[in-house]
């Protein structure tokens, strides 16, 4: 997109930061030919738009010091009294961007004057380490998750035949994390259970396999994990 359509773009869509806040567009630090981007400067920050190759991003930096840039989803939680979840990322549009910032703009401009920019790169700094403790926690829960129910798939398939192991039990895992819809989604449940037949028919034979499999959707259901 050419350069002065884009600020044209900013220009209406992002009316308010002219209007109530004295935005002006001032000229790049750096080019990126990939990109088409544009920053505007206000009274207290900087804000950078990058459009290019169906990529989005808004980033914010303060308008003294060289300081690095912040993705402006990040810069606007630290604007929220408590924490807050992220927004929906990538901000896909400028009309998108403008209700997301209008609302908390004002704040925004406070947070980043240059006496207070200290306090504020330290609240950024403590929800990033927070996303990374959330992060953590979910990745070991689901992992926890993962292996208590291999443990229950090998028990079911334990009591069938003492040949199967937990080689099979992960591949079987593997396959209803894979297809998980396939309690709605007749597609994915057929592949489901190709994929069970791969695992099952060798040992069980045709017959014992379909019931094995129809055994284990059943243990596996979301009310079996209470």
């Amino acid at each position: 997109m050419p350069g002065h359509k884009f600020r044209r773009e900013i220009e209406n869509e992002l009316s308010f930061l002219f209007t109530d806040f004295g935005a002006h567009f001032i000229p790049e630090e750096s080019v990126d030919s990939r990109f088409t981007t544009a920053t505007l400067a206000t009274h207290n920050l900087r804000l950078r738009r990058s459009t290019g190759r169906g990529e989005y991003g808004v980033l914010v930096s303060p308008i003294t010091g060289n300081y690095e840039w912040t993705d402006l989803l990040d810069a606007l939680r630290a604007t929220e009294s408590e924490r807050s979840a992220p927004e929906p990322s990538p901000i896909g549009s400028l009309s998108r961007v403008s209700e997301i910032l209008q609302p908390k703009f004002a704040r925004l401009e406070e947070l980043f004057r240059p006496d207070h920019y200290s306090s504020t790169k330290a609240r950024l700094e403590q929800i990033k380490a927070e996303d990374i403790t959330q992060m953590k926690d979910e990745v070991t829960a689901t992992l926890a998750e993962r292996a208590r129910q291999t443990a229950l798939i090998w028990k079911v398939l334990a009591e069938l035949d003492c040949q199967f192991g937990s080689a099979q039990a992960e591949r079987i895992n593997a396959l209803f994390e894979v297809f998980s819809g396939y309690r709605w989604n007749g597609q994915q449940q057929n592949k489901l259970r190709a994929g069970l037949n791969g695992v099952l028919l060798p040992t069980l034979g045709r017959t014992r396999a379909i019931e094995v499999m129809n055994r284990l959707m059943k243990v596996l259901e979301p009310s079996s994990k209470s």
